[in-house]
């Protein structure tokens, strides 16, 4: 099957549709055009003598009634200067010739000192923004001095004109500039909110340097210092020496309801000199650090590794800081892919703006077995400013619903706080996607309310009145009007009953048919594509649920959405789909027909986890592929690389198309913030062309010398390490020769025989290493030496073992093994798997025996040599020695006999006569 591999390729061509089409899919008639003719007039609104605003009156030809914008933009003067003041008005305008009055202010046409006497520019859109018409100097009905207009108000804040204390400064104290910091002078009369803007600096010639910076403060009254940092590396990069600031402005800001600033101009300067000339060489150079490491095998296999230190990037980077790791790993015939992000946006974002500030949400999907399944849980708390409004501020709100073999079935709830007409409304609802069905029973409570006037029955009846002969049917004022023809109300029956006296009770039950998927279409200005896009995708669920809720006393709402998708059925029916995309260029349709059609692996599973609270994203992706991932890769890579055949395929590329890939132990990892980044690679496998020296050494001239151009690093402010290391397997190993036309090495590392196995440059560029050589020779795994146990070394019950320390790259193991007999290997009774320890102590043994030992050395092909064979016995303790037993033998002998001796004498001896009398 191809299903799982495909899901990719469908992205790609999806985005393609969309960038294909964003511009020239619609073909239709022109709804409404400019006539080319417009009326002009000041209105004094507060007639004191002077315009507030000069009103222009646009006039459009309308042939499809319907809701238009009209954009003026800037006005001129007579010789063409330009005065920077806009205003738009949009209006729902019949078919035939209207006027559209839009209106340019007054104090700001005053405060530019020019006399206005055309209008720049006129553009005029639909209601979906859609580019209609325009037009560019379109002369006024006379020249309006700008003395007609009102003055503007005193600004509550100017710009003194002063740059106080502007210096160079050394955050990381390596001696040159990070920044360079200006202070902007501010007079405050009125406390408030402000931002200020340095932008750009000038050399002595008026040489631009694109450096800025925006601080947005809250200043009271009197004269403030703001501090502008910009940014040193940009200085550097530049080569032009500063001596004045370009333009430094001054805005009031307000903030909206859902905290986003809104900014008001009142103050500008240009040109303002620094205390002193700057030079590029005081700023921080940005700096590159890199180191490439490859290592060459016998075989011809190159594995990559290197790592990136960025510091003080220039320019800066815009986007969120980045931490990132991608691993993948082969496992017999499985590829484990798996990738970890953090995402946190950077404190000049959106973090503190609803809804990033208050927002959390949670995705995740699971692919496997051409089902993928997927749940949605967000969660928001609502600003005060909106939470204030209506219908935030009365209502609770619960939407359920499933959706299962293309039907939706579900409920509205809407709980309504006191102070509103109708009491808790329950909306059932069921259809699919060109029928829907609803029914309701809603409860209206008469009475006056505050901004909705007087309900009593008859307000209500005339309101159902109308309510029922306008939207049914096909009528001016239908449904299906006011859809174009996409939607119709087919049935509408209201029923109203009195409720308590207090009110009424409406039910009602009606029927909209249509195709919602094309209304959904046309009311977002979408290709038409998108229709059959959005219909497989619809038809691929085989079930969902989905749950919406708002709260309003807590302001928070939360969303859970649950579908499962048949990506079998959605390949089936949206790839052919995709790949008839209009003006899609043939050489692209081959070639997404080729990939598809081709297939050497497949993703058995994918799981991805999506989730984002204060401020910062986490993406996690695993993926368990299934066939020759490596292959895949290879056959993907040759034909992007050849995806048009008409053109010759650059040297260096054939290279690459030439060069295979393995994937299989590739490990990345990524951080990036502002300033700097930082990327460790490893594992990344190739098996280039190699060009043959003779039958055991070998060059890799073309493979290093695809990175040759002009703009090989390292240039200035880049520091390149290479390190080449000779490779080694079961059977071979490579060493390096270094000819005369390749730079002497920084260090050489040697192996054992004393050839070089590692060379290390600094400065150089990879293809200057395109001449060394690699000599593959027959790779001898050395033994150690046993050492024979010393009398020191032996005890009763223990033998220790000391042997060389082995000095193999491919070090795994020591193992010890013991016999009862010569030239007999025994039993492993040990494993060491530190080189550096080679001594090990055998315990538990019987005395007076004698043991035999070898140390075999494994390595991490499962090569393996033993040592010599020692013997010892281990000591016998002195009872047990053959002298001291027979010399305690003798003893006892001597002992006994003497024993028997002495008491044989008394007992046979004669009795004294004197004694006995006695």
């Amino acid at each position: 099957m191809k299903v799982a591999k495909r899901i990719l390729l469908i992205m790609i061509l999806f985005s393609l549709t969309l960038s294909i089409f964003s511009g020239s899919w619609r073909v239709y008639a022109q709804p409404a055009s400019l006539t080319g003719t417009i009326f002009d007039g000041g209105v004094d609104s507060d007639t004191d003598g002077t315009f507030d605003f000069l009103d222009v009156g646009v006039q459009v030809d309308v042939s499809s009634a319907g809701t238009y914008q009209v954009e003026i933009y800037g006005l001129l003067d007579s010789t063409y200067n330009y005065i920077d003041v806009e205003s738009m008005n949009f209006m729902y305008l019949d078919a035939g010739i209207s006027t559209v009055s839009v209106s340019l202010d007054g104090p700001t046409i005053y405060a530019s000192g020019l006399a206005p006497s055309s209008v720049a520019s006129i553009s005029l859109y639909d209601e979906f923004y859609n580019y209609l018409d325009g037009l560019s100097d379109t002369p006024l009905s006379r020249e309006y001095a700008y003395t007609e207009f009102d003055m503007p108000p005193p600004p509550p804040a100017v710009l003194t004109g002063a740059i106080v204390n502007d210096m160079g400064m050394d955050v990381d104290g390596d001696g040159a500039f990070d920044i360079l910091e200006v202070g902007v002078e501010i007079n405050v009369t009125e406390s408030g909110a402000y931002a200020v803007r340095a932008d750009g600096l000038f050399d002595s010639d008026y040489n631009y340097i694109p450096v800025f910076d925006y601080k947005s403060t809250y200043l009271d009254v009197g004269i403030h210092v703001v501090n502008m940092s910009l940014y040193g590396p940009t200085i550097y990069v530049s080569g032009l020496n500063p001596m004045n600031v370009t333009d430094i402005s001054l805005h009031s800001v307000e903030y909206s309801p859902l905290g986003e600033a809104m900014t008001t101009g009142l103050d500008s300067i240009f040109g303002t000199p620094l205390s002193r000339e700057y030079l590029y060489t005081e700023f921080d150079l940005p700096f590159k650090n890199m180191e490439a490491l490859i290592t060459v095998y016998p075989d011809g296999q190159v594995v990559m590794g290197g790592a990136l230190n960025y510091t003080d990037m220039e320019p800066l980077f815009a986007g969120p800081s980045i931490y990132g790791v991608v691993d993948i790993n082969k496992n017999d015939a499985s590829t484990l892919v798996s990738a970890n992000f953090s995402v946190r946006a950077q404190p000049e974002d959106y973090v503190s703006l609803f809804p990033y500030n208050s927002s959390s949400f949670t995705w995740h999907s699971e692919y496997s077995g051409d089902l993928l399944s997927t749940t949605l849980t967000g969660h928001t708390i609502l600003p005060p400013s909106m939470a204030s409004e209506f219908p935030f501020n009365v209502t609770d709100l619960t939407v359920t619903g499933d959706y299962i073999d293309n039907l939706v079935s579900g409920s509205i709830t809407v709980d309504i706080l006191s102070g509103f007409p109708l009491e808790d409304i329950e909306i059932d609802f069921q259809g699919n996607n060109t029928y829907i069905h609803l029914t309701d029973s809603i409860t209206v409570i008469f009475g006056d309310y505050p901004d909705i006037g007087e309900i009593n029955a008859m307000v209500l009846d005339a309101l159902l009145l109308q309510f029922n002969t306008t939207i049914p049917g096909t009528g001016e004022d239908s449904l299906y009007a006011m859809t174009n023809g996409l939607l119709e109300c087919t049935r509408l029956d209201t029923t109203t009953t009195p409720y308590n006296a207090i009110g009424a009770m409406v039910d009602f039950e009606a029927e909209i048919q249509g195709d919602l998927i094309q209304t959904l279409i046309s009311m977002t200005g979408q290709p038409p594509l998108m229709y059959d896009v959005l219909n497989a995708t619809l038809s691929s669920i085989e079930s969902g649920s989905f749950t919406l809720t708002y709260a309003s006393g807590l302001r928070e709402a939360d969303v859970n959405i649950m579908f499962a998708l048949d990506m079998h059925q959605l390949n089936d029916t949206l790839v052919p789909i995709l790949l008839e995309i209009p003006d899609l260029p043939p050489e692209l349709v081959i070639l997404a027909e080729s990939i598809l059609n081709t297939t050497y692996c497949t993703i058995d599973s994918v799981e991805v986890l999506l989730g984002y609270e204060d401020g910062q994203a986490t993406i996690n992706v695993t993926a368990t592929l299934q066939g020759d991932f490596n292959a895949e890769i290879n056959y993907v890579k040759n034909m992007i690389l050849t995806f048009d055949p008409q053109q010759p395929i650059p040297l260096q590329l054939q290279i690459i198309n030439e060069t295979q890939i393995d994937l299989t132990n590739f490990s990345m990892s990524l951080n990036i913030s502002e300033t700097s980044m930082e990327v460790d690679v490893s594992g990344f496998t190739v098996l280039p062309l190699l060009d043959w020296i003779s039958t055991t050494s070998f060059k890799l001239e073309r493979f290093f010398n695809i990175t040759a151009n002009e703009g090989e690093p390292p240039r200035e402010g880049e520091q390149l390490t290479v390190i080449v290391i000779g490779g080694r397997n079961a059977t071979h190993k490579i060493t390096l020769y270094n000819v005369s036309s390749v730079p002497e090495p920084d260090l050489v590392l040697l192996d054992v025989n004393g050839k070089p196995v590692s060379m290390t440059w600094n400065n150089v560029s990879l293809s200057d290493l395109q001449d060394l050589q690699y000599i593959i020779s027959e790779r001898v795994l050395l033994a150690v030496t046993l050492n024979t146990p010393t009398p020191d070394d032996i005890s009763e019950e223990s033998i220790s073992l000391s042997w060389t320390k082995n000095e193999d790259p491919d070090f795994v193991r020591y193992e010890i093994f013991q016999s009862t007999s010569p030239d007999v290997l025994g039993s492993s009774i040990a494993n060491i798997t530190d080189s550096e320890n080679v001594i090990y102590n055998v315990q538990d043994l019987p005395y007076g025996t004698k043991y035999y030992y070898i140390v075999r050395v494994v390595d991490s092909f499962g090569v393996y040599v033993d040592s010599n064979q020692v013997s010892a016995i281990t000591k016998t303790p002195i009872w047990a020695q053959s002298w001291f037993i027979a010399t305690v033998l003798g003893v006892i002998v001597v002992g006994a006999a003497t024993v028997f001796f002495i008491k044989r004498r008394s007992t046979t001896r004669s009795p004294d006569p004197s004694t006995s009398a006695l």
